[in-house]
């Protein structure tokens, strides 16, 4: 099983170690990952789980062997040093133009644009790899970071600060990728036990809204 790094960072290993001897046929490892090339992962079986934000999947190859359950929505926000902004609870998309932002994956920024219908016109992005290393750079003042909200969970180790992205605000569905093969090889009641785990701990620390 694997996701985004924040979500590898923060509430995955405790997903793991609720769902971990429920079913003795089944052992779980948490495989570190940059989200790319997930789908390909999973067609390979390198995978058999992933969990994070919503991709089209590229091919209708892909679409026939390869499943995405939508579960819950969360919002994108931006984290700055706690004395940069320090007059503002809001920013919008435009004045970001003129900012230095980092994220996570190479792909999040045409993701975010076609999520939100708006033109985003980012001028001065950086991809990043490391949390921790981003997060020590947002603490410099050295840029900020454009993230999903569940960041907040490791945000209180450093001093950043969270403000809200409007104009449009932007919600990412996350859900779970798996290969149909293998869906009926695992218990539905294993995959929901895994999803519950996963939704309560996001829902103590942000406010997600559930996909049916």
């Amino acid at each position: 099983i694997s996701g985004t790094q924040t979500l590898n960072a923060t509430y995955l290993p405790g997903v793991l170690s609720d769902i971990s001897g429920k079913y003795e046929e089944f052992e779980w490892e948490l495989i570190e990952n940059n989200y790319e090339n997930i789908q390909d992962k999973l067609k390979s079986g390198y995978f058999d789980i992933v969990i994070g934000p919503k991709r089209n999947i590229s091919t209708e190859k892909l679409k026939e062997e390869i499943e995405c359950i939508d579960f819950f929505q969360v919002p994108v926000n931006l984290y700055t040093a706690v004395d940069y902004l320090k007059d503002r609870d809001s920013i919008t998309w435009t004045e970001l133009e003129k900012e230095k932002v980092i994220m996570f994956d190479v792909r999040s920024y045409a993701h975010l644009k076609t999520y939100s219908g708006y033109d985003l016109q980012l001028k001065d992005i950086e991809i990043s790899n490391n949390l921790s290393s981003t997060l020590a750079r947002v603490e410099d003042k050295f840029a900020s970071l454009i993230s999903a909200i569940y960041v907040r969970k490791i945000i209180k180790a450093y001093d950043v600060r969270e403000i809200a992205i409007v104009e449009p605000s932007i919600r990412l569905t996350i859900c779970l990728y798996i290969k149909k093969q293998t869906a009926q090889q695992i218990p539905a009641e294993l995959i929901e036990l895994l999803t519950t785990s996963l939704r309560e701990k996001v829902s103590r620390n942000v406010a997600i809204e559930n996909v049916d």
